[in-house]
């Protein structure tokens, strides 16, 4: 299957895969943050963005 044709197909569920591969990578950076050297500073901001980003994808999918 094409990937890009899929992704025309279903936009949403682009948006969603790869918003969950991004925060299942975000999860083992920040469970392994002391061998790659990353502050918690980093992980918190890390976090905040990745949780502002999906509310914002929340709020646009979800309107009325």
């Amino acid at each position: 299957m094409n990937i890009l044709k899929s992704a025309k197909k279903n936009p949403g569920t682009t948006v969603i895969a790869i918003i969950t591969a991004i925060t299942n990578v975000w999860n083992l950076v920040s469970e392994n943050a002391e061998l790659f050297g990353i502050g918690s500073k980093t992980l918190a901001i890390g976090t905040v963005v990745l949780t502002a980003v999906m509310l914002v994808y929340n709020q646009f999918t979800n309107q009325d």
